[in-house]
């Protein structure tokens, strides 16, 4: 967002995964754009510091922890970033889990 706005971040738990989104009301992506974002050294900014590399980084965070990470955007109307992260399973109550317990 070259000329700065609001970032907004969202967390919620869905069935068995943890969903992050990553909202912003910036410029968006063509559809060329996104189709390469995720690709290492892929920037849109090469004068201004864009080494290319964030996306990508966040692309393999997400898989290697057993996700899924998608882009939804669209030229003038912003970018959601979307992350899928396997979650663990609900724990009733604030129970310790045995490992913890036995390292105190």
């Amino acid at each position: 967002m070259q000329e700065g706005g609001e970032i907004l971040i969202i967390a919620e738990r869905r069935e068995a995964m943890l969903a992050v989104e990553v909202c912003d009301q910036g410029t968006g992506m063509v559809p060329e754009v996104m189709d390469r974002a995720f690709e290492p050294y892929f920037t849109t900014r090469p004068n201004r510091g864009g080494t290319g590399l964030g996306l990508a980084v966040v692309y393999g965070f997400v898989r290697q922890s057993g996700g899924e990470v998608s882009i939804h955007s669209r030229a003038g109307e912003g970018t959601r970033v979307e992350m899928l992260f396997p979650a663990l399973p609900e724990h009733r109550g604030h129970e310790q889990s045995p490992e913890m317990a036995n390292s105190q």
